[in-house]
């Protein structure tokens, strides 16, 4: 395994802007930092886990269950998604959106109806929030803090449609990266009576949008790929909504408390029901035990500044020495990369 560190580093090519990422976006299997200079700002950087691997082990075994007959919204079936070997020692623990039938328990009918309610329906409720009926807020795009421009969110009358707009009154429409026209979300699941995923195709549903509509329970695992979702894998403002979902704040009505990270992850604001808000433990524990609380857990997770990304553009080379440490000790030193 030394010198290994399979899904979890990667590099840009050089035309791209080159950079090194540490990703756990499809799981987490062990605890490593990186050290390394940041071209942009000349500072050396740490990324990655000081965290020991059975600290963060403990943490996903302690996720709450809220009530063994809840069903939606209950995100103990995260813990199901932990691997270990023979000799019960921690292999990895798979993102949520990686899960297959034979991950979440051996049932049939726990996949095709406990599971699959437990991963999609939760956050179509988390959804009904955030598409409330007239409701307007303020948003940054991906970009932030590099780029600072204020969006204006609108909500339709009846709750079933978002536009973004450049300004307070709502009259100078946000016009989309991706085709250059006016920026509109349908709610996922919004044409379905009742509005909830539909798996009766099967468990490779999981993975796709390409149905009209997109459920939230496909849109917010990060598996948008398909030709029913054109704005959500790749539109800057699109892109910062779907993350706030998982992040717990898009329902928040200022920009400002989208990009705290005090306000993620936090459940249930005082008064709501816990599972009407679910928390996404496998992003939010990842991100607690993170240097600097920087992590790589969702799909699409580099928005707002939270990932852990050195930049080294500009530079002949990606980095003339980059170092490794595994259980606090430096296990390589990478040169030239």
């Amino acid at each position: 395994m030394r010198h290994s560190y399979p899904n979890a580093l990667r590099a840009s090519p050089r035309a791209l802007g080159a950079y090194i990422n540490m990703t756990q976006v499809d799981f987490y299997g062990l605890s490593f930092s990186l050290t390394a200079t940041d071209n942009n700002t000349g500072a050396t950087r740490s990324i990655g886990f000081e965290t020991t691997r059975s600290d963060i082990l403990s943490e996903f075994l302690n996720i709450p269950n809220l009530d063994d007959d809840v069903v939606v919204g209950n995100p103990d079936f995260m813990k199901e998604l932990i691997f270990k070997n023979s000799s019960s020692i921690l292999t990895r623990i798979l993102a949520p959106k990686m899960a297959g039938p034979t991950d979440l328990e051996s049932s049939s009918v726990y996949c095709n109806q406990t599971s699959r309610e437990r991963q999609a329906t939760s956050w179509t409720t988390t959804s009904q929030k955030c598409f409330k009926a007239n409701r307007s807020f303020t948003c940054y795009s991906k970009l932030y803090p590099d780029t600072k421009t204020m969006y204006y969110g609108l909500v339709d009358s009846v709750g079933e449609t978002l536009s973004f707009f450049l300004d307070a009154s709502h009259t100078q429409p946000y016009k989309s990266n991706v085709d250059d026209l006016p920026l509109k979300l349908a709610r996922p699941a919004s044409a379905k009576s009742p509005p909830q995923p539909d798996f009766q195709s099967g468990f490779s549903d999981w993975h796709n949008v390409s149905a009209d509509p997109i459920d939230w329970g496909y849109v917010i695992l990060g598996n948008t790929e398909g030709k029913g979702a054109p704005y959500w894998a790749s539109d800057n403002v699109a892109m910062a909504v779907l993350v706030s979902i998982c992040r717990g704040v898009m329902h928040l009505d200022s920009a400002d408390d989208w990009i705290d990270p005090s306000n993620s992850y936090q459940g249930a604001p005082e008064g709501g029901k816990a599972t009407e808000f679910p928390t996404f433990y496998y992003s939010k524990i990842l991100h607690d035990s993170a240097i600097g609380g920087k992590a790589y857990a969702l799909s699409y997770d580099d928005v707002f500044g939270t990932d852990p990304t050195v930049y080294v553009q500009g530079s002949d080379k990606a980095q003339e020495t980059v170092q490794v440490q595994f259980n606090g000790k430096v296990d390589v030193t990478l040169t030239s990369l």
